[in-house]
């Protein structure tokens, strides 16, 4: 017979004359191959316990109705790049109706059964299309929970699409307590869930692990795009764009006591509009979230409660004293709009560290309700974010908000409820509003230039200018031994950590391989050496510092005179860097070697 293959990621129309396979059996198993391709599916079919199904590259699998797979056994659908399995439908006039009458217009699914088999466990998803399963009102209260996509035990999930999916409640991935997870490079796009469900929903427990990582989330509709109730997550290096949600692109509530429960790191947010909250909402548990854009994101329908909604870039939510602590360092927050309130970033009954960020041109800046928290606001660089004002709110615990780049006096900037004027600081006797830097233009190389949603930030350059005021203005206390920037280079680089996200002219790794915006200059002899050296510097003022290959400072010294005298006998044998500061745009390195 002659087969139409389906279009798929913008491939060509193609034509074979292979014979098609009729599956109208209730059990599968075996080796489904291009040969015998395609499968035509006319009932419900499962992989019992003691078998095992594999399906090769090319493999088309067209569901002849709203049937679906059960797997007890192990399922294998390995394609390749070029040939991918495609799972779809013969009818997909009606995918879209969430009606229950017919046309169906949909198929229902893979569902992965907990594995009680023998042996060890081969099932595997790579280079597989999903497309055009359904799931209307009716089926959402049938067994098997239906989606296209159920889990319940550890599986590997790579370089898979998901596209033109629609439900009216469900889930189209729900994974159940897998002990190990991985979605990784896959696309998730143009799929279609009303009412209260998620595009991805996840729950793990104390010792599973996840790894979501490379996925692109786009075009989809629905009440989250990933929610997890999650223990091990890492979700690293996705993007999220143009998802229209109800509550937030990514939503994670972390079960556990131990630190981190969830790290959200190198991913990009944007232009995603939600009803109630942010790009990442997080709530219990302990989070870090570092490395992230979070730009043009808008926050639409305020119904008034000002607490529990809001944000567009972070929001965080505590649950009391000691039930949750967040780092949210090194992101870029901009130009997002929030119409609850902390476009930037939202905070309510949660403690947190909110270090190294450039937030940029928001609706407004930080909006915070705590009552027994208190918070850390250090080297974050303010500009912009006008409402409300930019940061606002109450806290009875106390906030600690220093070395910050600000555009107006604190007591305009920062209006906190109980903390409106100077002498209220007292709380926080180690907070010192005067190392704040009160300024218009903090020197970024390209920033965005208005305060609005529509101008795209993920074309600008936030990096400093080499004659920032935030260079070495910092407070190095909330720096990690050995923490990078958001770019990946080393902190601290000069006598202080930069203000914001990227610290300008750092090295790119442990053997301080420098960027062409570092000026060399530096004279030292001997070198190698092993008690003294002698340093020959651009300038008679300044700074020395001495770092070895981590990154981590092991001297310093004041520059007085143009030749400098460093003891060096105490210290361990290695690489090492000199490098020179005078305070401004005169920095000079040189690598050395102590034997």
């Amino acid at each position: 017979m002659k087969k139409i293959a389906l279009l798929f990621l913008g491939a060509a129309f193609s034509f074979n004359t292979q014979a098609a396979t009729s599956i109208t059996s209730s059990t599968v198993s075996g080796h489904w191959t291009a040969a015998g391709s395609p499968y035509l599916i006319y009932n419900d079919i499962q992989v019992p316990v003691s078998s095992s199904l594999s399906i090769d590259p090319g493999v088309e699998v067209i569901f002849q109705g709203p049937y679906s797979l059960r797997v007890f056994g192990m399922l294998r659908a390995t394609g390749a790049a070029g040939m991918p399995i495609n799972f779809t439908i013969n009818d997909t006039s009606g995918w879209s109706d969430n009606s229950p009458v017919s046309p169906m217009g949909g198929w229902r699914g893979i569902q992965y059964e907990g594995f009680t088999g023998s042996g060890t466990d081969s099932s595997e998803l790579q280079y597989c299309n999903f497309s055009y399963t359904k799931f209307d009102s009716l089926s959402a209260l049938t067994l098997p929970t239906v989606q296209t996509l159920y889990i319940s035990r550890s599986l590997s999930i790579k370089n898979c699409n998901f596209f033109s999916n629609s439900a009216r409640s469900n889930d189209l991935l729900y994974l159940y307590a897998p002990h190990y997870l991985e979605i990784k490079d896959c696309n998730f796009y143009d799929n279609h869930i009303s009412k209260i469900g998620n595009v991805i929903f996840v729950i793990t427990f104390v010792g599973d692990s996840m790894n979501i990582e490379g996925n692109k989330m786009h075009h989809n509709t629905g009440w989250n795009v990933f929610y997890g109730a999650v223990s091990g997550a890492n979700l690293h290096g996705n993007e999220l764009y143009e998802n229209n949600v109800a509550d937030a692109p990514v939503v994670l509530y972390p079960i556990g006591a131990h630190y981190p429960n969830a790290i959200v790191h190198d991913n990009i947010f944007h232009h995603n509009e939600t009803k109630n909250s942010a790009a990442i909402l997080c709530g219990n548990g302990y989070v870090e979230i570092y490395n992230n854009l979070m730009c043009n994101n808008k926050q639409t329908v305020s119904t008034g409660c000002g607490a529990i909604e809001g944000g567009s870039g972070v929001r965080i939510n505590g649950d009391g004293p000691d039930s949750t602590y967040f780092t949210v360092i090194n992101n870029v927050i901009a130009n997002n709009y929030a119409e609850g309130g902390g476009a930037g970033i939202k905070v309510y009954r949660a403690k947190a560290t909110i270090a190294n960020n450039q937030i940029i041109n928001n609706s407004d800046a930080i909006s915070v309700t705590n009552d027994t928290e208190p918070l850390i606001i250090k080297n974050n660089i303010f500009v912009g974010n006008p409402g409300r004002p930019s940061i606002s709110g109450a806290c009875n615990a106390g906030i600690q908000f220093d070395h910050n780049w600000i555009a107006h006096p604190t007591a305009t900037e920062f209006v906190i409820a109980g903390f409106d004027s100077l002498s209220s600081w007292s709380m926080w006797p180690t907070s010192d509003t005067t190392t704040n830097i009160v300024g218009i233009a903090p020197g970024m190389v390209a920033p965005t230039l208005t305060v609005s949603y529509s101008e795209d930030a993920t074309a600008a350059n936030f990096r400093l200018l080499p004659t920032s005021a935030c260079i070495n203005a910092g407070d190095n206390s909330v720096v990690r031994t050995g923490a990078t920037d958001k770019d990946g280079n080393y902190r601290i680089y000069g006598l202080n950590v930069d203000l914001g996200s990227f610290e300008y002219g750092s090295g790119t790794g442990p053997l301080f391989v420098h960027k062409p915006i570092v000026t060399q200059g530096l004279a030292i002899y001997p070198n190698p050496a092993s008690t003294t050296v002698y340093v020959s510097t651009p300038g008679a003022k300044g700074n020395l510092m001495l770092m070895d290959a981590t990154g981590k400072m092991v001297l310093t010294h004041a520059v007085d005179n143009a030749l400098s005298v460093l003891d060096v006998h105490m210290l361990p044998k290695g690489l090492y860097a000199i490098v020179w500061t005078n305070g401004s745009d005169g920095r000079a390195v040189e690598k050395i070697t102590l034997q």
